[in-house]
């Protein structure tokens, strides 16, 4: 938690004091409506998020704040449900609504204070049964945009999207729940594509393989705590074994049939 806390001070210390304090100020409002559930923090391309969900699962969010060089903005991920009588929220997609906190003063506002308690109806016995709040840092991407305005008038004006897009090509790294690496490799455009490494809760490197789009492909080799290869799994429809694979010993059969550690 300490380390989270760390990590997330260091990325809204990116941003303009003005925005900086929006996002400090909306993140302290929806921590008091969100006494239990985890928030999970994500630092990516184009901006820094928090969103609240009763589990460790970014599907389960209910409602996040999102910081962008220019403004702060709230998403609600299942929108389209609520009752929006002050036509406040902005979006066409399937589930998801967008609240842009301009004039800031909105997020004290009665209008919005509705809109958040009805989001948060929908999975009151989900957050009912969630452990008290933690924050965790879910995943950072390495490449991003300046997280201050450029004050150009030919600046790239950044739009509000719930699930911020990582560049056609990046690198990426996710996160265990204690803070400690849990995968780093490439995404494309928000998906795992290429050469990816995973690693246990102590550090050692369980997995590597490579990714299309986030279907494996081609072969994955599993690691035991020395380091040692374990297995190499070809994925289904890669295409015959590379001369890589290791060699089919008996002491390498005896511990494939081993359980996965």
């Amino acid at each position: 938690m300490a380390n989270s806390k760390g990590q997330l001070a260091s990325f809204i210390a990116k941003y303009s004091p003005d925005i900086a304090r929006q996002f400090r100020a909306a993140r302290a409002t929806l921590r008091r409506l969100f006494p239990r559930g985890h928030e999970l923090v994500y630092d990516n391309y184009n901006a820094l998020g928090c969103g609240f969900s009763p589990t460790l699962r970014s599907s389960d969010i209910l409602v996040s704040v999102v910081a962008y060089p220019k403004w702060v903005t709230l998403f609600f991920f299942d929108g389209r449900r609520l009752n929006d009588p002050d036509e406040l929220l902005q979006g066409s997609g399937v589930r998801v609504r967008s609240l842009r906190l301009q004039p800031f003063a909105l997020i004290t506002s009665v209008a919005v204070g509705r809109l958040l308690a009805q989001a948060i109806n929908e999975s009151k016995a989900e957050l009912k049964a969630a452990p008290l709040l933690s924050t965790v840092v879910k995943s950072v991407s390495v490449m991003q945009r300046p997280r201050r305005p450029a004050g150009s008038k030919s600046s790239v004006e950044v739009q509000d999207v719930p699930v911020v897009p990582r560049p056609k090509r990046s690198r990426h790294i996710e996160y265990h729940g204690d803070g400690s690496v849990r995968g780093k490799g490439w995404t494309r455009d928000g998906k795992l594509d290429g050469y990816w490494e995973w690693f246990r809760l102590d550090g050692t490197r369980l997995r590597s393989g490579s990714f299309s789009l986030d279907r494996q492909v081609g072969e994955w080799t599993t690691y035991d705590r020395s380091g040692a290869v374990y297995k190499v799994t070809r994925m289904p429809g890669s295409g015959p074994p590379s001369r890589a694979k290791r060699k089919a010993t008996p002491a390498n059969k005896s511990l494939e049939r081993s359980r996965d550690r």
